[in-house]
């Protein structure tokens, strides 16, 4: 009903516009909290619009709680689009990509532990944003489109050009080529963008503790245990080669940590990642390598 979705959009205005100044982190978190319950009843355009830049806009909170909870919902939120114009559909990589690099490289434990749990979902959903930006695309320039406008000089050109079979495949693959290669150099920018954050956790900081010795797990390998939980999806975001070159070796030197809990989620993990890069790959370099950490 309109009433009710502008009666939302009044609640949500309110809620963004006097939690902006709040001094306290828990009215903040609570707030963040409210947002992602209403983004599940609003429409895409209000998430993208209204919510998402006000959960932007937490990231840069100082206190770290509020920016762990800014990420999840961040992460949530764009999860429940679904349908979004071409302008909205460069969203990862020129508004949520460049604020989340900042927050890959703070050296908080709590928020480096939110972040790497939810970097295989930033990475999938970016994927799906920068498919359907390619449907999108390729379907507002297709040979369909073209043909549907016969009735200008322009328009019957190209319809005799398009009924031309050899012409028509001719330039269906040159087409093509472009648009594949378009394609490819997006999705690389992307890879290497997840690629980058998942080296900038790897990195100790200063500012998270080791505890040598201590019969805890420091802060370190619990940032690497959230991250083997969504390891499949970053396998599948990487594509097989991608995985081989990039992810695993970083994978690999889990094995060397003195933390007990994270050899046993790795090894717990590895399964699903030899199932995925095939049985050639993991019988020829896995097993070798595994072999050599014993």
């Amino acid at each position: 009903d309109r009433s009710d979705a502008d009666g939302l959009l009044l609640i949500i205005q309110v809620i963004c516009s006097s939690i902006r100044h709040s001094r306290c982190p828990h009215a903040k978190i609570v707030a963040i909290l409210l947002l992602i319950c209403f983004g599940r009843c609003s429409d895409d355009d209000v998430i993208l619009q209204r919510i998402l830049p006000f959960i932007m806009i937490m990231l840069e909170d100082q206190v770290s709680s509020v920016k762990a909870t800014a990420i999840r919902a961040c992460r949530s939120l764009i999860r429940m689009v679904t349908k979004f114009s071409a302008i909205q559909s460069n969203l990862f990589q020129f508004y949520v990509f460049p604020a989340l690099g900042e927050i890959s490289k703070d050296t908080d434990a709590m928020v480096r532990v939110a972040f790497a749990e939810s970097i295989g979902h930033f990475a999938e959903i970016s994927k799906e944003f920068l498919d359907k930006q390619q449907m999108l695309h390729v379907k507002k320039l297709t040979r369909e489109e073209i043909n549907k406008d016969t009735s200008s000089v322009l328009g019957q050109e190209l319809y005799s050009f398009f009924s031309n079979k050899n012409e028509a495949d001719r330039y269906n693959g040159s087409y093509t080529m472009f648009v594949e290669s378009s394609y490819d150099v997006r999705y690389k920018s992307l890879q290497d963008q997840v690629s980058r954050w998942i080296r900038d956790l790897m990195l100790a900081s200063g500012n998270v503790d080791s505890r040598k010795g201590s019969g805890l797990a420091s802060h370190n390998s619990i940032i690497k245990r959230a991250l083997l939980t969504d390891i499949v999806r970053l396998c599948v975001f990487f594509g097989q080669e991608s995985t081989m070159d990039l992810l695993i070796p970083q994978l690999l030197t889990f094995l060397n940590d003195q933390d007990w809990e994270l050899r046993y989620a790795f090894c717990a993990k590895i399964t699903s990642v030899c199932l995925f890069v095939g049985p050639i790959v993991t019988s020829g370099l896995l097993m070798q390598l595994l072999r050599g950490s014993d």
